[in-house]
């Protein structure tokens, strides 16, 4: 067994095979243990073991800036057959160190010269490499690792969709996004980079049908957006430089676009004659791929991409007389596996970063596809143990964690998204009974309760919040809307009230909740019928409603009770009958602004499916979401293409769905919840409920038939 912590990142071959890529992503100064068991990759009975380690140095949203170190041992039984200062060091001198940001939430692009393949490496062969000399440092604390190993399945493309010639046509004025070229002190200096986005843009494609050409360049699609190791093997007939490039989705004109969003999705190895196995050294996200042999001639056998996911992600079984929803079902099941590998990340492209309030939905996708919530826990307990940030109010916590902030110091930290993580924290702590967790969160918890009581006004409601207030990606999160009394931020608070009441025996805390619910009731509501988004002060100090509308305003009223069917059945008939995917805001209600998918569409979900409109969750579920899934087999940041096409708050679509065919309604304390109002259409359904047991679901002609394992009970609710 190989025992092993280190970081930034690493990745181990044993006698050349890829084994294991971590760490898990934790918290300051925390490193987890991984072990490798060490037999599969023995030949002889002898094993050669080859670790590469990424240390960055710099602030990202996804990683912690700790020191890079390495620490490993390899044992037999209770037996240290070697430790960390038997492995020997060199510099891979292979890779360009000097290059752009990937983006300016993560960190540099991949840049390579080789003249041989890695694999000798692997496999013993130092020639060429420079040994480095191995000082000692303090490392993180080593704990015991929560999640699973993720699943590093292969998907490979050898057969190229279209292939083509390249010529040249220097760009007047290249894009640059700042974070491209201007570092300052977290990068390097943009006189000393190499350009891959200019590079790339002076280059000219042509479709041609020379399928033997050994140079051009070549596209594939690999049949669905992946998360992982871009992947190549190839034979360089004639020293080449080789440019790669990928994205999630092509644009109008069939090309592939690396730098949308902002990011520099581009390689480039410079190659000496030889066979090549390549793989990138960190995970990417993409649909589609595309090599170019710029120089010299190289022979493409195949690209591929080694996946990084959630390895039980598949243990749900879902069948359905209507396909539609088997084709969102699935790509729910993608996008929730490639976003909870190690933690709930917002995406595995741009950002790779665990964002509260993404967090609170995909925790709930997590226990539907897996019956666990493991991923979860470590997500929490990552939150427990981040340090104080010096730059932020005393008692707030950071909106995405493990990372970095001072890379965004004007927007550290999102007041709402706290409220968000004691919403998760409840509904966690609900279904696990994890003691450790809850004690180990009390202090983040009572630190946020006090600084939300010093944004408290006169009445108790929320008003000129620190930070970022953040509702929604529409005019819901316009400055002149957010601003003042913001009243979904309110209305927000006082659903997080109610939780941690109930998580921590806090009966004051719901009693405060309900005298907000009766403040907004008697202010916010505007003489059109719908809620108001704020007010602001007169000249008077009068709180005075603005007129500002969203339409998701409206749904965080009625997802945190402030709005009822039986207060606001006017409302309600409205929104379920006029608003929706196809409306169209100019024609329709033209002063209430448009909700976007985050997190407006998912709150609509949410509610609908929660309160027994079944029929409307399915037919609007396919309106937000069918077009997401048919193009990409995954689900999306926003309602277009724009930016990422795989966000893991989305995968949350697959409990809307279950609650509203069959009625599953998740499980707690091995009582499966049913719900009495269901489709009917003919399904199936096989759920896990913990690491070994499932509860089967068929419906049939409309006959709804509950199989559970021994010891659980059913709960009509």
């Amino acid at each position: 067994m190989l025992r092993i912590a280190a970081g930034d990142i690493y990745r181990i071959h044993v006698n050349g095979e890829f084994a294991h890529w971590g760490p898990a992503k934790t918290a300051n100064g925390r490193s987890p243990v991984d072990e490798i068991a060490l037999g599969a990759y023995m030949k002889n009975g002898e094993a050669i073991i080859a670790v590469e380690i990424t240390g960055y140095a710099i602030d990202v949203l996804g990683t912690c800036n700790d020191e890079a170190f390495f620490s490993a041992e390899v044992v037999e039984g209770d037996k240290v057959l070697y430790s960390t200062y038997d492995f020997e060091a060199y510099l891979l001198n292979d890779t360009i160190r000097k290059v752009s940001r990937y983006s300016w939430q993560r960190h540099f692009v991949e840049c390579y010269q080789m003249k041989k393949d890695r694999c000798s490496f692997y496999l013993g062969d130092t020639e060429g490499r420079i040994p480095s000399e191995i000082i000692d440092v303090k490392g993180n604390n080593r704990i015991e690792r929560v999640v699973r190993y993720p699943s590093f399945d292969t998907v490979w493309s050898d057969k190229p969709f279209e292939v083509g010639s390249i010529s040249h046509a220097p760009v007047k004025e290249p894009y640059r996004y700042i974070y491209m070229t201007d570092h300052q002190d977290n990068g390097f200096p943009t006189e000393e980079i190499v350009p891959l986005a200019e590079e790339f843009q002076a280059m000219v494609f042509a479709k041609n049908n020379c399928v033997d050409a050994l140079d051009g360049y070549r596209m594939y699609d690999l049949g669905r957006d992946l998360a992982g190791f871009i992947r190549l093997e190839l034979t360089v007939k004639k020293a080449a430089k080789l440019y790669v490039i990928w994205d999630e989705v092509v644009q109008e004109n069939g090309r592939i676009d690396p730098i949308r969003m902002h990011m520099t999705s581009i390689s480039r190895y410079e190659l000496a004659e030889g066979d090549y196995s390549l793989e990138s050294m960190e995970p990417y996200t993409l649909k589609y791929i595309q090599t170019m042999v710029e120089e010299g001639e190289v022979e493409i056998h195949r690209v591929g991409v080694r996946t990084y996911e959630n390895p039980d992600a598949g243990r749900l079984r879902f069948a359905c007389a209507d396909k539609k929803y088997e084709i969102m079902m699935e790509a729910a099941r993608n996008t929730f596996a490639q976003n909870a590998p190690d933690i709930f990340m917002d995406c595995p492209s741009r950002e790779r970063a665990g964002w509260l309030c993404d967090s609170y939905f995909t925790g709930q996708s997590e226990y539907l596809f897996t019956g666990v919530s493991r991923v979860e826990k470590h997500f929490l307990d990552n939150y427990a143990h981040c340090p104080e940030i010096p730059y932020m109010p005393e008692g707030m916590i950071p909106m995405c964690y493990p990372g970095e902030f001072m890379i965004s110091k004007k927007h550290p930290f999102i007041a709402n998204w706290a409220l968000w993580y004691l919403l998760e924290l409840e509904m966690y702590l609900t279904r696990t009974h994890d003691e450790v967790i809850r004690e180990d969160s009390r202090k983040k918890v009572d630190g946020l309760l006090r600084f939300f009581e010093r944004c408290e006004n006169e009445m108790g409601l929320l008003e000129n919040v620190p930070g970022w207030v953040f509702v929604e990606w529409s005019m819901a999160n316009d400055p002149e809307f957010v601003k003042g009394i913001n009243f979904p931020s309110s209305m927000l608070y006082s659903g997080a009230l109610r939780a941690i009441a109930k998580a921590y025996d806090r009966p004051e805390l719901a009693r405060k909740a309900d005298r907000i619910v009766e403040t907004v009731r008697s202010m916010a509501k505007l003489p059109s019928g719908f809620w108001c988004d704020n007010a602001v002060r007169d000249k008077n100090g009068t709180p005075t409603l603005t007129g500002n509308t969203s339409e998701t305003c409206q749904y965080y009223a009625f997802y945190f009770g402030i709005a009822t069917p039986e207060r606001d059945g006017d409302l309600l008939h409205v929104l379920l009958n006029e608003f929706g995917a196809d409306r169209a805001q100019e024609n329709c209600y033209p002063t209430v602004h448009k909700s976007n998918a985050f997190i407006g569409n998912i709150l609509r979900m949410a509610y609908l499916s929660e309160n027994g409109f079944s029929e409307a969750a399915l037919s609007q579920v396919v309106d937000y979401y069918l077009y997401m899934a048919e193009r990409t087999s995954t689900l999306w940041e926003y309602n277009t293409p724009h930016k990422s096409c795989n966000h893991g708050f989305a995968s949350f679509i697959a409990t809307v769905i279950l609650r509203s065919i069959c009625g599953y309604d998740g499980c707690t304390d091995k009582t499966v919840r049913i719900c009495e109002k269901f489709d009917g259409m003919d399904c199936y359904a096989k759920l896990p409920v913990d690491d070994e047991s499932f509860v089967t679901i068929t419906v049939k002609d409309g006959v709804r038939k509950v199989e559970t394992p021994e010891g659980y009970k059913v709960k009509t609710v």
